[in-house]
C-alpha cells in the first residue's frame, strides 16, 4: 500500500494486532465489520440475547442466515465497501429480502455446489445503516457457495450507499461510520 493512507499513523495503529491504546489498552489488529441479528422489520426480539441458535416464535423463525417473518423471507448476507487507498474491505453483515421461490431454492442448494450457481436475485436490503439513513433499499443478492454469505449490492440510484460500494469510502468515512455506530475509535488511534 502507498500514498497518504499508509502514512496515516491512525490507519498503521488499525493494522498493528500488536499496538494497544496508551489509555485503554484496546488492540484493533484490522478493519471490524458490524453485523446485524435480525431484519429491522424482525419484531421478536434478539437471536443472540435469546441464547437460541434457531429463535421460533409461533411460525416466524430466525436464525443467524435464515428468516421467516409473516409472509417475508430473509437472508443475511455482506454489502462490501472497499477502504479506498487500501486492499482492505469493510463490511456489514445485513438482511436483504427474498422472493419466496428464490429463498426456497437457495435453502435447497445451500452448502452444495450449485448454491454458487443461483441468482442474482432481487431483494430489498432490511437494515438501516449508520450514516446512510432508511434501510429497504433495492438490492441485488448475489450467493457464492462454500459456506459464505451472499453479497448485498445496493441498486438505489443515486443513494450515497450505492456510489460508496462502487467507489470506496475514505478511512475517515470509515471511522465516522464506527462512530454513528457506537463504537468511537478515533480517540483511541489518536492517543500518543
Amino acid at each position: 500500500m502507498t500514498g497518504a493512507l499508509a502514512q496515516d499513523p491512525r490507519w498503521q495503529r488499525m493494522l498493528d494486532s500488536n499496538w494497544a491504546c496508551p489509555c485503554c489498552g484496546q488492540r484493533f489488529g484490522g478493519i471490524m465489520d458490524i453485523g446485524y441479528d435480525h431484519p429491522d422489520s424482525w419484531s421478536h426480539g434478539n437471536r443472540q440475547e435469546s441464547g437460541e441458535e434457531t429463535l421460533k416464535v409461533d411460525d416466524d423463525q430466525l436464525g443467524s442466515d435464515l428468516c421467516r417473518h409473516c409472509e417475508h423471507r430473509f437472508v443475511r448476507g455482506v454489502l462490501k465497501l472497499p477502504i479506498k487507498g487500501s486492499d482492505e474491505v469493510f463490511g456489514f453483515g445485513v438482511w436483504s429480502s427474498l422472493h419466496p421461490d428464490n429463498f426456497d431454492a437457495y435453502v435447497a442448494a445451500w452448502g452444495k455446489p450449485e448454491e454458487a450457481d443461483l441468482g442474482p436475485w432481487f431483494g430489498w436490503m432490511s437494515n438501516k445503516l449508520p450514516l446512510y439513513g432508511e434501510g429497504f433499499l433495492e438490492a441485488r443478492v448475489e450467493p457464492r457457495g462454500g459456506n459464505e454469505r451472499p453479497v448485498i449490492t445496493v441498486e438505489a440510484e443515486g443513494h450515497p450507499l450505492t456510489r460508496d460500494q462502487s467507489q470506496g469510502i475514505s478511512f475517515d468515512r470509515l471511522l465516522d461510520i464506527y462512530g454513528a455506530a457506537g463504537s468511537d475509535l478515533r480517540p483511541h488511534l489518536e492517543a500518543q
